[in-house]
């Protein structure tokens, strides 16, 4: 179960940045909006945090949306935000978990599919689980980071102050060797020292457009979208076909 500290919850949109101009979430809703349009559509969201991606895809008037969390204190957060809204429904549970009986038209999971302790084996089977809960004509989108340019931009490290508001600050280091982006952040917030990281996987187009191959034979790939300019981060589509 993954389990982030409390200020990541308590200050993220202040310290990432979300509802201002350049939001990211904004950004991805959009590009998801272009590829795979979401209006009247049942959509299903992975790894959905602390919402900020969700508030940006309800903007496209989705059917239903409902979002899957597996740490209780996002859940939490989840119904409490999104309360009232006939249209969204949150759920706590491994999203990836390939168990699940019920079928949507879109299904969205960002850097949650990549995080920790997955390989390009897990990343396949989390791709196809995604794939095999999709109505036909459905379409997976799935955010991951390109190897290569994470290699060439991270190989030596980059440390940057993310934010800073009073006493407090937090930076954050970057740093890609052997396959994976280890994110560590550090500083301090509200008087509490931060002490915390992440690791997502990296890998390569070609190993990615193989991959998708493998995961949903049957599917055809939309396109690849980049989500930064130096197109580390980048969002891929796949969808299924009709019956």
């Amino acid at each position: 179960m993954r389990s982030h500290p409390d200020w990541y919850y308590e200050r993220y949109d202040e310290i990432f940045g979300v509802h201002t101009p350049g939001d990211r979430f904004r950004e991805s809703a959009r590009l998801i909006e272009e590829i795979a349009p979401l209006e009247g559509r049942s959509v299903q969201e992975i790894g959905a945090g602390t919402g900020s991606l969700a508030r940006a895809l309800l903007a496209s008037s989705p059917a239903s949306l409902e979002l899957v969390d597996d740490d209780p204190t996002a859940v939490t957060m989840l119904e409490a935000a999104f309360a009232g809204d006939a249209k969204v429904s949150v759920r706590q549970g491994d999203g990836f978990d390939g168990s699940w009986t019920q079928f949507y038209d879109r299904v969205v999971a960002t850097y949650s599919i990549i995080l920790q302790d997955v390989d390009s084996h897990g990343l396949k089977t989390r791709i196809r689980t995604l794939a095999s809960r999709l109505h036909h004509d459905g379409v997976v989108v799935f955010e991951w980071i390109d190897a290569t340019v994470s290699a060439e931009v991270f190989r030596d490290g980059i440390q940057t102050i993310v934010w800073e508001a009073g006493d407090s600050k937090l930076h954050v280091s970057s740093h890609y060797g052997e396959g994976t982006m280890q994110i560590a952040y550090g500083g301090t917030i509200d008087g509490r020292p931060v002490d915390y990281s992440v690791r997502l996987l990296g890998i390569s187009q070609p190993e990615m457009d193989s991959l998708c191959r493998e995961a949903a034979p049957a599917g055809s790939v939309l396109g690849t979208r980049l989500m930064d300019q130096e197109g580390r981060r980048r969002l891929t589509f796949i969808r299924m076909p009709d019956g």
